[in-house]
């Protein structure tokens, strides 16, 4: 069924309007082609309706049947996507800036809010475009997207969109919030130079609703499907099933629906050279698959960047009395010449980033350092758990089970392994001069290879999401805070891709804590629910 696009108030401009419109989504390619042309004619001669005609564009857009990230041979678009490509690139055209007789430079139509929500997009450029709002939930980006030196007044909305090949938003400016939640961005993702005048959100995806007194238990199937369906674009990640994330979680006393969920997915490179975030940096849960540069950036409000993969060389940061949380081995010192300056933190020598090296040596090298800082410095020890934790959140690009490797993939199986040894080693209270009490595993969305937490004992995991390869052990492990495996309503679940032993385990329980029925589950029936679930080998 086409989208309803209610235009105008019905005088002879909008009739035209209203029919071109009903050409391009249901006539042959010829008409609708004829109706792209006749729509921005109309919208050039009608001010009024620039913004109907927009939106008429982008439901046509919307109506795209497929949602495969790599489409086979056979077009399932019945439209043909050249004339999805000439309805945007009309609109693009539009939202260019041209100068005025004061010399100013204002988009030809301006003021023009995009809708694209769901929509599939075989490359798209949006250079230099000026946006009122913009939402890009759940879009499917194929070919090379472009928005460089794009500004937006409102927000920019993305969450859950899906870059298949470059996305470049060099220069762009974001005026309102900038929402990435669970974007996955599947080739290089260029922010250099861009400017984030509101919240820069690459956070996990999920759309915040405030709790219904009157709601039923949230764990109850009926509430669950009432925080809205989960993505629709197919998950094409490498080793990874799809945990199935839920796109809302509850606000408010239920805070449980706030500890799983996933941040934006970089599995090129990412860079965010010479940006400045002048409100909240929030990449809290992010996976970086690769260089993460920040180089030069400025951080002016509260932020939350501790992925190991980040190069903070000659960012500076204001407002450091706010919530500032950095990578593991990253510091700020005052400076002289303006606000205070990232360097390498000398207090944590000798570990200096080297879990961001490109090279598989420099990698075990620096684990091995962060294992002696932690038995000598207990104080330290927390914030090395999370980093190395934060390490094997990073995604593989190579099949884990795949019978031939070349030297690069063993080397980085051999450090993920080393890795988790590391962890499992110090959770041991057997040896207790190796004993590292009271650790915390934020391991949501990790790929975790042949993972060993036998006859261990710790305070918390947080396994939402995560992709468990090879053999798992958790007999005789014991949670004393518990373990979470995934969210309430069954969504974010952890896989389990292999045999898992849990004779004798003590998982801890589920807190799901709603304001009229408190509801506990043990994390070892979540566990063995999930196991009975598999599909048969």
């Amino acid at each position: 069924m086409g989208a309803i696009v209610i235009i105008g108030d019905g005088g002879p401009a909008d009739d035209a309007v209203r029919a071109a419109a009903g050409r391009l989504r249901g006539g042959g390619a010829g008409l609708r082609q004829e109706a792209v042309a006749e729509l921005a004619r109309l919208g050039d001669e009608h001010p009024d309706l620039r913004q109907d005609v927009a939106e008429a564009f982008c439901a046509f857009v919307r109506e795209h049947p497929a949602r495969d990230e790599h489409p086979s041979g056979v077009d399932s678009d019945p439209a043909g996507p050249e004339v999805r490509r000439a309805a945007l690139a009309v609109l693009a055209d539009r939202l260019r800036p041209v100068p005025d007789a004061a010399g100013q430079d204002t988009a030809r139509w301006d003021g023009i809010a995009v809708d694209l929500t769901g929509a599939v997009v075989d490359g798209v450029d949006f250079t230099d475009c000026r946006f009122d709002r913009a939402t890009f939930a759940d879009c499917l980006f194929r070919g090379t997207t472009t928005f460089e030196g794009a500004r937006w007044a409102g927000d920019a909305v993305f969450p859950r969109a899906v870059f298949s090949c470059d996305a470049r938003f060099t220069g762009a400016r974001f005026g309102g919030e900038a929402v990435f939640g669970r974007a996955r961005f599947h080739g290089p993702a260029r922010f250099d130079d861009a400017r984030f005048d509101g919240l820069a959100w690459f956070g996990f995806g999920e759309e915040g609703i405030w709790e219904d007194e009157d709601r039923e238990d949230p764990d109850d199937d009926a509430s669950a499907e009432a925080l809205g369906p989960t993505t629709v674009i197919p998950w094409n990640e490498p080793n990874e099933a799809d945990p199935h994330w839920p796109d809302a979680y509850l606000m408010g006393e239920y805070q449980s629906w706030e500890e799983g969920g996933d941040g934006a997915l970089f599995r090129g490179a990412a860079s965010f050279r010479g940006a400045s975030f002048r409100n909240a940096a929030w990449f809290w849960k992010v996976r970086f698959g690769a260089a993460a540069v920040f180089r030069g950036a400025r951080f002016e409000s509260q932020v939350y960047l501790d992925q190991p993969a980040a190069d903070l060389t000659d960012a500076r940061a204001s407002a450091t009395d706010l919530e500032q949380r950095w990578p593991f081995g990253w510091t700020t010192v005052p400076a002289d010449d303006g606000p205070a300056r990232l360097t390498t933190d000398t207090a944590v020598a000798p570990y200096a980033h080297q879990l961001a090296a490109a090279e598989a040596s420099v990698r075990l090298a620096g684990l091995r350092i962060l294992d002696a800082l932690g038995d000598a410095r207990p104080g330290l020890r927390a914030g090395i758990v999370t980093a190395v934790c934060a390490y094997l959140r990073t995604p593989l690009p190579f099949p884990v089970g795949a019978e031939s490797l070349d030297d690069a993939q063993r080397a980085e199986l051999a450090v993920r392994r080393a890795a988790q040894d590391l962890l499992a080693a110090r959770l041991r209270p057997a040896d207790a001069d190796r004993f590292w009490p009271d650790a915390k595993l934020p391991l949501s969305g990790a790929t975790l290879v042949d993972l060993d937490l036998s006859d261990r004992r710790l305070a918390y995991a947080d396994f939402t999401g995560a992709q468990f390869h090879g053999t798992t052990r958790f007999d005789g492990v014991l949670f004393t805070h518990g373990a979470l495996f995934r969210l309430p309503g069954g969504s974010g679940s952890a896989t389990f891709h292999g045999p898992v032993r849990h004779d004798g385990a003590d998982l801890g329980e589920e807190h799901f804590t709603s304001s009229r029925a408190p509801r506990r589950h043990t994390a070892l029936a979540t566990l063995e629910s999930l196991l009975a679930a598999r599909p048969a080998p």
